[in-house]
Order: structure tokens, then C-alpha cells, then sequence
């Protein structure tokens, strides 16, 4: 059935109209808290822990597992989902979202559902089309959903110079009085729902999260070169503070400076300098929180004696304690979907590939995995439509391919098995097909992203399909009709 758009009543609070993800306010109970404890299930009946005996055989299992090659660790964990996944014939979990709210009712929607719901296969309608989900409508969904609140606007993640991944963003983890984001909880626990979802129902997302925050979801301990991904210039300069001769005319002090960047934040005015908050933030002058990385740390001057204790601090400060609250909320988020084991036996660059698929469209599997019907059923490959079509997308720059495939597929990522594991929003495989269309229906290609299907016209020329393809490069790539 469909899901309200209100709040469900256990998340609920006093809201404000606003027009992207931040406005509004936590109460002060919302501060960060290192003793938090995880919700009871919310309608799951008790499970008794594993015997000795079950957990040490668990453990032996996910060794075995994580020895395994990629693919054979993918079939593993759909054995484990299968287990946890249900039917399509037990019904189906609805979203029905605006695409000019889609952020906010995606989150009020997709936090309100119970772990059944969860578990159960989705299907989204977006309000006031006529589109019939049958795989490309929820395949839409997921690749905006993510984009939206991965938006560096929204404040709570943000591009990291060294890999180029998205990172927590400092500013939003701040407790909401001292400027921190007001809904970056929820926000957080939203994305990992997000994931979770996603690799349940074989969906690939474009979430391209720093390395070391995918070894974090995984339970992975960070070494220092970490670092290097995050913030490559910090990660030197520590480097260099370690080894050097003579820090004492560096004027360091155990302390680090947090701007309040947020673009939400919405720092309480009546927060007095000097004021400090549990975790050891206080403000400082101007728009800076400072945190003391030991008690009374900003009096402590950094000395060669302990400047690699201090290297040590600041290094643990950005890589793990700064974006702690937000990585427990994202895990929240993922595990309230997955078994918290499940991804367990895979790397960070596996979790990567596994959520977000080839970086590529390789047009080779692409064309390896391709059925033809109507008048290119017979020729196949050979026809000269299709011919020139294949011609077409190899000429074509990486990001016009994988538009191309949002286009034909709802999504703009193959998944990471490549075409011959496309699939329909029952989990049924289904290859990528391309049907004839006579030409005085239409000029230009048509979509079925819900078959994976893209109907092209019977051209005459080369040229004349290449116009084709232009023009729909050149239109936007979301939305559905009845045509």
C-alpha cells in the first residue's frame, strides 16, 4: 500500500516550510552522544544470541567467504539476502514522492517503514504521472534520490581532494547549537536506508563515497595513510611535523579549528565563546568551533617531546572522531535493511564496485548482451540500423554512454556484473533489447526503461540516426509518460 507523506508519529516534531534538506531545528537532546545506544526492532520478536559453538561456525563461514574471488562473494551474500529478502508475491512496499519535494519525501517516506517494509520489493510512483513502475521507475528514484541528498548544497557530505570520493562533512556533525546541520542525523540514516535498499534489490547507485568511509561501514580499522584519500595536504603536512627537527616555532597547540560551514547550520547566537559542549567543542571568535584534542588542549604547546602524539590526535580527530556520529547513523541506516554481517567479507573497493557498479559502459558487454525484436529480430547485430547504432555509442564520451543508459535503463550505472545482469523491479533478469520502430511513428529513439528497452526508429542513414541520438542527449533524461 502507499506510504503517508507525514512524519510518522515516533519521528515526529515541530517543522518549518523549507525548501531544501536543513531548515528547522533539533532539540538540544539531538547533541552528539558517544554512549548511544541502538533502538529496539520495531515490531521484531526477540531473537536469542548464537551458542558458542553457532558463532564461532559464523565466523569460519565469513573467513571462508571473504577468501573468496568477487563473484563468488556476490553469489554468497545473495544466498544470505535470499534468506532475508522477500517474495514478490508477499506484496510490495509503495513510495509515491513529488519530483519538486522529492528529498523530503523521500526521507519521511523511506524512514517511516518498519523492517518488514524494508525487506519487502518497492515500487515508486512519482505523483501526478502516469508511469506504471515495473523496475524503471524505482530505478529513476534511487539514481535522484542519491544525487539530491549527496548534493553538496544539502551540507552534509562533501567532496574529499584525494580520491575524489564524497566525505562526512565536519560542519554538519557539530552539535545543531554550535552550528552544526539540524536534520544531519536523519539525513545520514536516510543514505544508509538508501544503500541498504540498493544492494537488496541489486540496484546500482552513484554514490562514490571515499574509500575509507566504505572501510569504516565494513567495521574496517584505518591506518594513516587514510588519510592520503581525505585530505592529502593535511596528510603531508603531519608527515612533515612528525620528522621535522623543530616544531616549537610553529605555534601549534593540541587544538583544532572546525569552520561553521553548514549551510543549515543556524549556529545559536546566544552561544558565548568559551562555551563548550560534551565532546569538547567550544566557539571561538568568528565563524570557527575549536575542539580540544586533550583536556585543556588549546594551553598545550606542541613540542618536539610530543608532537607525534599530537600527529597522532589530529590525525584520529578528522579521520574517525570528526564524522563518528554521522558514520554510526549511515550504519544504522544500512543494517536496519542488510544482516549486519552481510557485507562483512568484502574490501572497500568490492563495497564500491557491489554498490555503485563499472565506472564504465563498456560498449563491447554492452553489445554482447543485447536481444533485438521487430524487423532487427532476424538480422540481429547485422542489421545495418543496428549497425550504426553500435557505431554511434562508440564514438560517444563516457558521460553522453552512460546518459544514454539512464536513459534506456533508469539508471546511469552498469551493475557490477556487467549488462547481462540487468534486471526488471521483481528481480528477474532482463537483458537489454532493442526493437524496431517504423519510421513514421517517430523520428527519434523511445524508452521502456522498465523492460530495459529502447524502441529506434528504422533509419535510412547514419547520419540521421546520429541526429537522433542528439536529441536525446540533449533532453533531460528523467520523467516518465505513457508513450
Amino acid at each position: 500500500g502507499g506510504i503517508s507523506t507525514s512524519r510518522p508519529r515516533r519521528r515526529r516534531r515541530r517543522r518549518r516550510p523549507r525548501n531544501r534538506m536543513g531548515h528547522g531545528t533539533d532539540s538540544e537532546d539531538d547533541e552528539p552522544n558517544e554512549q548511544q545506544q541502538l533502538p529496539p526492532p520495531d515490531t521484531a520478536p526477540p531473537v536469542p544470541p548464537p551458542t558458542a559453538d553457532e558463532a564461532r561456525e559464523r565466523a569460519r563461514e565469513l573467513d571462508r567467504a571473504a577468501a573468496l574471488p568477487f563473484r563468488e562473494k556476490y553469489l554468497w551474500l545473495e544466498r544470505e539476502l535470499d534468506a532475508v529478502r522477500f517474495a514478490p508475491s508477499d506484496g510490495y512496499v509503495r513510495l509515491e514522492v513529488r519530483r519538486s519535494c522529492l528529498l523530503e519525501d523521500s526521507v519521511q517516506q523511506l524512514l517511516a517503514l518498519d523492517s518488514k517494509a524494508l525487506r519487502q520489493w518497492m515500487r515508486v510512483q512519482f505523483a501526478d504521472e502516469p508511469g506504471i513502475d515495473v523496475g524503471g521507475l524505482e530505478r529513476e528514484w534511487f539514481s535522484l534520490a542519491i544525487e539530491a541528498v549527496l548534493d553538496p548544497q544539502v551540507g552534509v557530505f562533501r567532496p574529499s581532494p584525494g580520491d575524489g570520493g564524497l566525505r562526512f562533512d565536519p560542519a554538519a556533525s557539530l552539535p545543531p547549537r554550535l552550528g552544526g546541520h539540524p536534520r544531519a542525523r536523519e539525513l545520514y540514516e536516510f543514505v544508509g536506508r538508501l544503500v541498504g535498499k540498493a544492494v537488496l534489490e541489486r540496484i546500482t547507485l552513484d554514490a562514490p563515497l571515499s574509500l575509507p568511509v566504505y572501510a569504516q561501514l565494513l567495521g574496517r580499522v584505518l591506518e594513516f595513510d587514510d588519510l592520503d584519500c581525505l585530505d592529502p595536504e593535511l596528510c603531508r603536512n603531519l608527515r612533515w611535523v612528525a620528522r621535522a627537527d623543530d616544531v616549537d616555532a610553529l605555534g601549534l597547540d593540541f587544538s583544532v579549528a572546525v569552520p561553521r560551514t553548514c549551510p543549515f547550520g543556524g549556529a545559536d547566537t546566544t552561544a558565548e565563546a568559551g562555551e563548550r559542549n560534551a565532546l569538547g567543542y567550544r566557539v571561538a571568535e568568528g565563524n570557527v568551533v575549536v575542539r580540544d584534542l586533550v583536556e585543556n588542549g588549546a594551553s598545550i604547546d606542541v613540542t618536539n617531546e610530543n608532537k607525534r602524539d599530537y600527529c597522532r590526535r589530529l590525525w584520529k580527530h578528522h579521520v574517525v572522531e570528526a564524522g563518528a556520529d554521522a558514520l554510526w547513523h549511515l550504519a544504522r541506516g544500512v543494517y536496519a535493511v542488510l544482516p549486519p554481517d552481510a557485507l562483512s567479507v568484502f574490501d572497500a573497493h568490492e563495497l564500491e564496485l557491489l554498490l555503485c557498479g563499472a565506472r564504465r559502459v563498456d560498449v563491447d558487454d554492452w553489445l554482447a548482451h543485447t536481444e533485438y525484436s521487430g524487423e532487427y529480430r532476424r538480422r540481429g547485430a547485422q542489421h545495418p540500423v543496428i549497425k550504426w547504432w553500435w557505431r554511434a555509442l562508440r564514438t560517444l564520451s563516457d558521460a553522453d554512454r552512460s546518459k544514454l543508459l539512464q536513459f534506456c535503463t533508469g539508471s546511469a550505472r552498469v551493475p557490477c556484473h556487467g549488462f547481462k545482469a540487468l534486471q526488471r523491479n521483481d528481480g528477474r533478469f532482463q537483458r537489454f533489447c532493442i526493437q524496431s520502430l517504423p519510421r513514421n511513428e517517430l523520428r527519434f529513439p523511445k524508452a521502456h526503461t522498465c523492460f530495459n528497452r529502447i524502441d529506434l526508429p528504422l533509419y535510412s542513414s547514419y547520419a540521421e540516426l546520429e541526429a537522433g541520438l542528439k536529441v536525446v542527449l540533449a533532453m533531460e533524461a528523467t520523467g516518465f509518460t505513457m508513450d
